[in-house]
């Protein structure tokens, strides 16, 4: 007999007879009409049946089998990146184990959701396709922050007026802005402003969800 795993080749029986003999075969017992064995491709068990024939001897029928077994496939989704608030880039996949031109059918989906993170792609098909058997491997989407291009800030300077300054930083909406006197430090709600002759240093960090955070900083100079 032969078993095996589909490769894309033809696979036959193998019957060895005596010398001066002759041999027929047929894919229905007691039906002998092919000069040679069957030959089979695809996935599936399939029985030849043979009868060996020789002058002055009995003739000898018998049968066996080609077996071929599916081949295992896998599709893994691939990984992909994209910044948040840009269209989700294509979702393709890697197949692995198909022979030639041969195809397997799948489709991809993602979890849904549009905040940084990280998200499921999925892909799904039949586990049994021709001459295949198919196992699925997610993949992964993941969305980083996009970068916020809409800050401005501004200094003050000016000559003493016995009045209080400070810095004006102006920010998107839906951002929020934290300062400090020290740089990595933002542990206050608003600017410090000053009175007294001075230059005066304040660092601001704006967040805003989904965004790297912005830190810079500006100057109050009072002459």
């Amino acid at each position: 007999p032969y078993s095996g795993t589909y490769d894309g080749v033809a696979h036959s029986i193998e019957v060895t007879i005596p010398d001066g003999a002759a041999i027929k075969y047929g894919t229905a017992e007691g039906t002998y009409d092919m000069d040679e064995a069957p030959s089979y491709t695809n996935v599936g068990t399939y029985t030849i049946f043979y009868q060996v024939t020789k002058d002055n001897y009995n003739a000898v029928i018998g049968s066996q089998t080609v077996t071929i077994n599916s081949k295992a496939v896998t599709v893994t989704a691939d990984n992909q990146t994209k910044v948040y608030g840009t269209a989700d880039p294509e979702l393709t996949a890697a197949v692995d184990g198909t022979i030639g031109e041969d195809k397997v059918t799948y489709s991809l989906s993602r979890a849904e959701g549009e905040d940084v993170g990280e998200y499921t792609i999925t892909p799904t098909g039949d586990a049994e396709q021709g001459n295949y058997t198919v196992s699925y491997t997610n993949g992964t989407l993941t969305i980083t922050p996009a970068t916020m291009t809409d800050i401005t800030a501004a200094a003050y300077e000016g000559t003493y007026d016995g009045m209080a300054h400070t810095i004006q930083v102006t920010i998107p909406d839906g951002a929020s802005i934290k300062c400090g006197t020290a740089e990595g430090t933002y542990d206050m709600d608003e600017a410090p402003d000053y009175t007294n002759v001075g230059t005066y240093t304040i660092f601001y960090q704006v967040t805003k969800d989904n965004y790297n955070a912005v830190i810079g900083s500006q100057t109050v100079t009072i002459n």
